[in-house]
């Protein structure tokens, strides 16, 4: 049963809509191409309905294990990260893409061909683009969020910008460094 939903009717037009926009943020997510992100390699339907995408399998550990396993992280180390980051979000951005979800669990680290601390952005599921005017296209009453990394704006459920993804890695930044959150 889907939550609020009375009618045959009403729950088949609530699962289109979901169907619907996991295939829009799936479209929109495989054009990605850095390689500082997650790779899709496909998405779709099975033949009972089940939805999927395949990713890429990276192995590593996310940044928030690194943190907790190895306490606040130098400034360079930190550096090397986050420019790696920034260059996933920067195409986001270009095409008008909102991650929405940026935090430490959602980054992987890893070594690649004997080079350190390679990073992927993970999780752009809850990804939403622009619309011309600047505002995020969000659900009423969808609000996919980290508490502690969601900006002012997000929380107030008032439009989001490409700013909502920068105040999450100010916040991100601070606790790398330090191995604490700001608040």
């Amino acid at each position: 049963p889907i939550h609020g939903v009375s009618t045959d009717q009403e729950r088949d037009e609530k699962l289109q809509g979901v169907i619907s926009r996991f295939e829009r943020e799936a479209r929109m997510v495989s054009k990605l191409k850095s390689p500082h992100t997650i790779t899709m390699y496909a998405h779709g339907q099975t033949d009972d309905g089940q939805l999927f995408m395949s990713i890429e399998y990276v192995d590593g550990q996310t940044l928030s294990d690194l943190v907790k396993n190895d306490g606040a992280l130098e400034a360079d180390r930190v550096a090397k990260i986050m420019r790696q980051v920034l260059v996933s979000l920067y195409e986001a951005h270009q095409m008008n893409m909102l991650h929405r979800d940026i935090k430490p669990q959602n980054i992987m680290v890893y070594e690649h061909l004997g080079q350190s601390d390679q990073v992927k952005l993970l999780d752009f599921g809850i990804a939403r683009l622009l619309e011309d005017d600047g505002d995020a296209l969000t659900e009423t009453g969808l609000r996919p969020m980290s508490r502690p990394y969601a900006a002012p704006e997000q929380i107030a459920d008032e439009p989001i910008t490409t700013a909502t993804d920068v105040w999450a890695l100010g916040v991100l930044l601070y606790e790398v460094l330090t191995g604490r959150r700001p608040f």
